[in-house]
C-alpha cells in the first residue's frame, strides 16, 4: 500500500496503526514523506523501526500527492496496489477481504466502500457508488462511466498499472478522477465487496475544505486530461458523449458555484478556459458544446462575452490548425496509456 504524507502528524499515528493491524500480513507499506515541516517524517521513521514491512521515502522537494503516489507505484512489488491518505484509516480486515475478492474473481480491481467521518465524528456510510456500479454493469454500461471517485476504496493489479503506464497526473487536485478513468478503461473485471470499510476523514485542512483558485484550475486541467484521453481511444460516439459529459459535470457545477473568495476576474477566466476545452469534443459543433457551459446559468449574454474573449478566440483558431502544423508548433506527445 502507498501512503503520501504531508504535515499529517495529528492523524498519522492512527492511520499507520490501522495499516499495521491488517489481518493480511504479507504486505508492503510505502510511506512517501513529501517534505513535511511538522513531525510527520519523524513518525514515519519511528514506525519503520517497529515494522520491517514499512519503507520510508523522503522527497527532496514537495511534489504533492499525485507524483508521490507515482513514486510508490514504481517502488511497489506486490501483486496489487492500494492507496491510503495519511489522515484516514481502514478496518483491520480491509486488505485481506479486498485481496481475497480480487484473487477469487481474477479481477484487475477490487473495490469496497467508504465511511465519511464528519468533523463532529459522525460516521456516514457511502453505499451509493457500489450499488450504482453493480446496477450499471448489469445494464451493460462500461466501468469507466461508473467508478469515477473514491480511488482509495480499491486495490489495483500492479501489472495493469505497469503495462499501460497508468499514473496520477501532476495536478493539485482531482488527480484521482484521471487515474480512475485510465484504470477503468483498461480493467477487464472488477470485484465489489461491501463488508469492510475505508474511513475518510473530513476536517478543516482537508483538500476539499480548502477550495481556492488553484483548486479550480485543477478542475479544468482534470477535465482537459480526460477529454484528451477520450479523444485518443476508440470509442463509439454515443458512449464518447456520455463519458464527455460526465467529465464535464464538475466544471459546469463549479462555474455556477464559485465561492466569494475566488475573484470575479478568475470566474470569467474559468469559463473562458472551460469553453476552449469544450471545443475539443470529438463530436458536435463548437457552438453547441459551448452553450452547455452556461445553460441555465447566466443566459446568452455570458455566451456572447465568452465567444468574444481572447482566450476563446485563440483556442478556436488553434483547433482548426492542421494536425501536422500543430505537431510542428507544439511537439508530438509520445506518451500513450
Amino acid at each position: 500500500m502507498i501512503l503520501p504524507v504531508y504535515n499529517a502528524e495529528k492523524h498519522l499515528r492512527r492511520c499507520l496503526d490501522s495499516l499495521l493491524a491488517q489481518t493480511l500480513r504479507d504486505i508492503e507499506i510505502i510511506l512517501i514523506n513529501d517534505c513535511s515541516t511538522d513531525q510527520s517524517g519523524v513518525i514515519c521513521e519511528e514506525y519503520a523501526k517497529k515494522d520491517a514491512r514499512i519503507t520510508v521515502i523522503h522527497n527532496d522537494q514537495n511534489i504533492r500527492q499525485g507524483p508521490s503516489r507515482n513514486k510508490g507505484i514504481e517502488l511497489a512489488r506486490g501483486e496489487y496496489i492500494g492507496f491510503v491518505d495519511s489522515d484516514d484509516w481502514i478496518d483491520p480486515d480491509y486488505y485481506e477481504k479486498l485481496y481475497q475478492a480480487a484473487i477469487t474473481e481474477n479481477a484487475d480491481i477490487a473495490k469496497t466502500e467508504a465511511i465519511i467521518v464528519e468533523r463532529d465524528q459522525q460516521l456516514i456510510p457511502q453505499k451509493t457508488q457500489n450499488q450504482a456500479i453493480r446496477a450499471g454493469l448489469n445494464a451493460g454500461k462500461p466501468l469507466y462511466d461508473l467508478f469515477r471517485y473514491e480511488h482509495w476504496t480499491a486495490i489495483y493489479r500492479r501489472d495493469m498499472l505497469i503495462q499501460y503506464h497508468i499514473r496520477y497526473p501532476d495536478i493539485r487536485n482531482a488527480q484521482d478522477d484521471v487515474f480512475l478513468l485510465y484504470c477503468t478503461w483498461h480493467c477487464r473485471k472488477i470485484a465489489l465487496i461491501s463488508d469492510t470499510y475505508y474511513y475518510y476523514r473530513q476536517h478543516d485542512q482537508s483538500v476539499l475544505a480548502t477550495k481556492k483558485t488553484p483548486y479550480y484550475e485543477s478542475i479544468l486541467r482534470c477535465f482537459e486530461l480526460q477529454v484528451d484521453f477520450l479523444n485518443r481511444v476508440e470509442i463509439p460516439e454515443e458512449q464518447y458523449m456520455e463519458s464527455f459529459f460526465l467529465a464535464f459535470y464538475p466544471v459546469r457545477y463549479h462555474a455556477a458555484h464559485l465561492p466569494e473568495e475566488v475573484n470575479l476576474q478568475f470566474g470569467a477566466e474559468y469559463r473562458q478556459r472551460a469553453a476552449v476545452i469544450l471545443q475539443k469534443c470529438r463530436f458536435g459543433g463548437a457552438e453547441k458544446i459551448l452553450a452547455l457551459l452556461l445553460a441555465g446559468l447566466d443566459g446568452p449574454e455570458e455566451i456572447d462575452r465568452i465567444r468574444k474573449s481572447y482566450t476563446y478566440r485563440i483556442g478556436n483558431r488553434l483547433l482548426w490548425l492542421p494536425n501536422k502544423l500543430m505537431s510542428l508548433l507544439f511537439g508530438k506527445n509520445e506518451n500513450r496509456l
